[in-house]
C-alpha cells in the first residue's frame, strides 16, 4: 500500500502470452525522462500490489482477479477454467473497465488480436474498456514501448465508434501528436487523419 498512497506515479503491466501462460512484469510509468528528475533511484525499483484483472476472447464476460505483488508473474490461463483455446491468436484484455490505476501493454501478437476484434465487433468491450485501450496504446506509443503502427491499428474501426469518451481520448492523443509533427513534413498525412474521421462529431477540448 506505501508505493500508492506515499511514493509518485503508477504502474505499467506488461503481458505477454505463450500458449497458456501469462507472463507479467510491472514496472514505473513514466511520460518523461527520468534522468531530469531528481531522486530518481529511488524511484526506478518501485513495486505495487496490482490486483490485476482480465478477461479472454473466449469467455469476454468473465472477469479474472489475481494479485501481482512482485516484479514478475506467471499464470497458467487454465487454472481459472477462464480460456480453452491456447492455441494463441486469442486476446485477453487486462484492466477490466479500467478499474484499476495502472496501464496495460501487451505483446504484438496480443495487441494485433484485439485489433481485429474491434475491426469485427467493438461492442465486445465495453466503453470503458474501448476507452482503455485506445488510451494506452497511444500513451504507450508515446513513450516508446511500442510503434505508432501498432497503436493506429486499434483505430480502424474508429469511424463506427458513438461514444464521446473514447473520441476523447483519441481528439487528446492526436493533438499532442499534431503538436509534436506541427513543422515535420509528416504533419499534413498525420492531421488528415482525426480531422476527417471527427467531422460531424463533437468537439472536445
Amino acid at each position: 500500500m506505501d508505493a500508492w498512497v506515499n511514493k509518485p506515479g503508477f504502474p505499467v503491466v506488461n503481458v505477454t502470452r505463450t500458449g497458456c501462460t501469462l507472463y507479467l512484469t510491472q514496472e514505473r510509468f513514466v511520460l518523461f525522462n527520468l534522468s531530469t528528475v531528481d531522486n530518481t533511484s529511488e524511484w526506478e525499483n518501485l513495486l505495487w500490489q496490482i490486483q490485476f484483472t482480465y478477461k479472454t476472447q473466449d469467455k469476454p464476460k468473465k472477469k479474472i482477479d489475481i494479485w501481482i505483488k512482485g516484479e514478475t508473474h506467471t499464470h497458467n490461463l487454465t487454472s481459472d477454467a477462464n480460456s480453452t483455446n491456447c492455441s494463441g491468436g486469442d486476446w485477453i484484455k487486462g484492466n477490466i473497465d479500467r478499474v484499476g490505476l495502472y496501464r496495460v501493454n501487451y505483446d504484438l501478437d496480443t495487441w494485433e488480436a484485439l485489433a481485429d476484434q474491434l475491426s469485427s465487433d467493438y461492442t465486445v468491450f465495453s466503453t470503458h474498456d474501448r476507452v482503455s485501450l485506445l488510451d494506452d496504446a497511444l500513451a504507450l506509443a508515446r513513450v516508446g514501448y511500442q510503434s505508432y503502427k501498432t497503436a493506429f491499428k486499434l483505430l480502424n474501426y474508429i469511424s463506427r465508434e458513438i461514444e464521446d469518451g473514447v473520441w476523447a481520448v483519441v481528439v487528446n492523443h492526436f493533438r499532442f501528436i499534431q503538436r509534436r509533427l506541427r513543422y515535420e513534413q509528416e504533419y499534413r498525412l498525420l492531421f488528415g487523419f482525426p480531422e476527417d474521421e471527427l467531422v460531424g462529431l463533437p468537439q472536445h477540448k
